[in-house]
């Protein structure tokens, strides 16, 4: 009776577009008849306690989602699904995961966010992307420890986990290229950092940070950078010394001056400095010849005049600004045609 309550379910999910075609109406047999051909295998948010064993029929699948679930353990078939790139068990209840599935050769991605994980297992391999967001707050400095054996990451996520200290042995992952820290209660970062030479897109937003090490610049490959909703009382130069940087999100910081080194900054595109304490620009901020998009929203900013000159502005966020005259405001938009500006 299990059995046919599953595939029932599985008459109600989408399993594929191509199976759609082919099985217009329900039938076990015929499910089973096409498992193989199934790839995505979609079981999420079903109330489920367990893993379906009836699963264990869909031998080529790449990609299985049992996020939102009530599942406790996962069984060690898991290991059998040699194809398996991406596992999505975000939202349950596990509190470890099977050593058998370091038996999974091709997974790539797999997300175990929001669970109450105790332990991890200790191989890997394959793993390019984990997301363990709100899921490393029991035994956090062991299961960062093992994160940072996982060779071949490029992606991590560690958001909402109650960090204290910044996850210095990730320093040994070569090939990580995106970090993300956010709302976490990180106050120092370490000079170790600088030794993410292949990072490129690194979030802090929402933490404790005041200052960021001399050797922060040693992270030059740098495209994107989040410190927003921190404690920065000065706006970091180090900063200005990152010269791949293309996207900078510094809002929600009691930084009141821009300094003159930021047009240093010449491949930056988008700049967020939303709820400052900003009354003007620096002259040298129109020399960011590539910057298309800044929002400066909340800001005591009382001239524009100076972002009228930046013809390859795109967009401009000034909303909750309400010290700039009508003049500058006409003049604004007269010189700038093309630049979608929210005043707003």
């Amino acid at each position: 009776m299990k059995k046919y309550y599953f595939f029932a379910l599985l008459c109600v999910w989408s399993l594929s577009a191509t199976l759609a075609k082919e099985i217009p109406t329900c039938s076990v047999d015929l499910i089973l008849d096409h498992a193989n051909e199934v790839k995505t295998l979609d079981l999420s948010n079903r109330q489920l306690s367990e893993v379906p064993e009836e699963i264990k029929n869909f031998k080529n699948l790449k990609e299985l989602d049992l996020s939102f679930n009530n599942i406790k353990t996962l069984p060690d078939f898991i290991a059998d699904f040699k194809n398996l790139e991406k596992l999505n068990l975000s939202d349950n209840l596990l509190e470890s995961l099977p050593e058998s599935m370091a038996k999974l050769p091709k997974l790539k991605e797999l997300s175990i966010s929001f669970n109450p994980l105790k332990s991890l297992p200790k191989e890997l391999n394959a793993l390019e992307v984990l997301r363990t967001d709100a899921a490393l707050k029991q035994s956090t400095a062991q299961l960062l420890l093992q994160i940072s054996n996982y060779k071949n990451l490029q992606v991590v996520s560690l958001e909402k986990n109650n960090l204290e200290n910044f996850p210095v042995a990730f320093v040994k992952l070569e090939r990580l290229i995106q970090l993300n820290l956010k709302q976490n209660i990180i106050r120092v970062l370490p000079s170790e950092m600088s030794g993410f030479k292949s990072l490129k897109k690194l979030n802090l937003e929402f933490n404790n940070i005041s200052l960021l090490p001399d050797e922060f610049y040693e992270l030059g490959h740098l495209e994107l950078l989040n410190i927003s909703r921190n404690h920065f009382e000065e706006f970091p130069v180090v900063i200005t010394k990152l010269f791949k940087l293309k996207t900078l999100n510094v809002s929600q910081n009691p930084i009141a001056k821009l300094p003159t080194s930021i047009e240093k900054l010449q491949n930056l595109e988008d700049l967020n400095l939303f709820d400052l304490e900003i009354v003007a620009l620096p002259a040298e901020f129109k020399n960011l010849k590539k910057l298309k998009i800044i929002e400066l929203g909340s800001n005591p900013l009382a001239n524009t005049k100076l972002l009228s000159e930046m013809k390859n502005l795109k967009k401009i966020g000034l909303g909750g600004i309400y010290g700039i005259e009508k003049k500058n405001q006409k003049n604004l938009f007269a010189s700038l045609p093309d630049c979608q500006i929210v005043m707003n």
